[in-house]
């Protein structure tokens, strides 16, 4: 299966840092791990994991939960990235 699709997500430098350096120390990278999310979410057909609510974010309900890790602000800059990256990549085959 080709991997040529592109997922662009914003995330804290340093929460980003230190997941590169888990994973590494798992002998894998942050990109192999949303991968890994990716293929497991839509082979179960749910999140592979259970979301935990925290004390300041919906007490559990589940808008509330994802909303910790979700910027619902960020989406239309997400979206304009994820077109321009199409455009990037549609360029470079037709060279």
């Amino acid at each position: 299966m080709a991997k040529d699709a592109v997922i662009q997500v914003r995330i804290d430098p340093d929460m980003k840092a230190r997941a590169e350096e888990l994973f590494g120390s798992m002998g894998t990278s942050l990109s192999e791990a949303v991968r890994m999310f990716v293929y497991e979410s839509v082979a179960e057909q749910r999140l592979p994991f259970i979301p935990k609510a925290h004390a300041s974010k919906g007490a559990g309900r589940a808008f509330g939960m994802l909303s910790t890790y979700a910027r619902p602000s960020l989406r239309a800059d997400e979206r304009q990235a994820w077109i321009e990256s199409l455009s990037t990549a549609h360029d470079h085959h037709h060279r």
